[in-house]
């Protein structure tokens, strides 16, 4: 019984959350994406059930994403450079994941590297159950192509599990990442 609102904030919790986090690897380099912070809910107000109303504040600017991206990518650098842990570069991952795609978290939990189709002209990836348990294919463009080629490759040279069957974002011991891990990181 998750009101949208509170869904919204949970995305928005877990995008700040996963700022400190970028934050903290680049040794207090601050960027300012305050508006990422969650928006308290007044407990004394009553909650309306007649309906949801979608703007442009439940959503990220474009200036926000591409804020957000460049610094996610400049983290990774840093990472690959520095040879440090290949969270970095997971979580990395997730953020291009969500913006070129718009999966859900559980869908992007669930994805395992033999659903991107890489090959060909036609870049996509199968989501096998989404809302619903509804099987859906989502295509990207080749800007998105090149990033999973590129985050397949470093996951092997990581010596992190890369076969077919394996998952795309997983933890250390190769199974998937629960949910929360990924609204958290």
């Amino acid at each position: 019984m998750n009101s949208p609102t509170l869904s919204i904030n949970y995305c928005l919790l877990g995008l700040y959350s996963l700022y400190r986090n970028f934050t903290k690897l680049t040794k207090g380099e601050v960027l300012d994406l305050g508006s990422l912070r969650p928006k308290k809910e007044n407990s004394q107000t009553p909650k309306k059930r007649s309906g949801w109303i979608v703007d442009e504040n439940k959503y990220l600017r474009l200036s926000e994403v591409k804020m957000l991206r460049r610094y996610c990518k400049r983290t990774r650098n840093i990472a690959l450079k520095e040879q440090k842990e290949f969270f970095v570069i997971r979580d990395w991952i997730m953020v291009e994941l969500g913006l070129y795609t718009g999966l859900r978290v559980s869908e992007m939990t669930n994805l395992k590297i033999g659903d991107l189709r890489l090959q060909g002209e036609e870049s996509s990836l199968i989501v096998r159950k989404g809302k619903g348990d509804k099987a859906r294919i989502v295509y990207f463009g080749q800007d998105f192509k090149k990033t999973c080629m590129d985050f397949l490759k470093r996951k092997q040279i990581y010596g992190q599990p890369a076969g077919e069957e394996n998952f795309v974002l997983a933890n250390k011991s190769g199974e998937p990442l629960v949910k929360r891990t990924l609204q958290y990181s």
